[in-house]
């Protein structure tokens, strides 16, 4: 997770999950065009973290807090890993699942 704290101490939490990736990939995120094409997918990733806890946050805000982050590389570092983890869950194996189906690969 992402925490930025705005000028007039506004907190927010950026963050992934399945459906908001679903809902980015919609708009045309690729996170194999990640590094490819930064200058539409960067913003996209960043629009998407806002999703989860921020759905209803306008476009103008974002781009405010987009650029007046410091250190950019170390967010796109960040926004990059919180993707990866978030694609891995769909193949992760789920604890709770109750193992009632059987797959055979011919």
């Amino acid at each position: 997770m992402i925490k930025l704290t705005d000028k007039e101490g506004n907190e927010f939490s950026l963050e992934y999950t399945r459906e908001t990736v679903a809902t980015m990939e919609g708009l045309g995120f690729r996170l194999r065009d990640f590094t490819e094409t930064p200058m539409i997918m960067l913003p996209l990733a960043f629009k998407g973290a806002f999703l989860k806890n921020h759905k209803g946050i306008k476009q103008n805000k974002i781009d405010s807090l987009f650029n007046g982050i410091k250190n950019k590389s170390q967010l796109i570092e960040a926004l990059a890993d919180m993707l990866v983890d978030t694609y891995q869950t769909l193949s992760d194996e789920d604890e709770t699942s109750e193992g009632n189906v059987e797959m055979e690969i011919l």
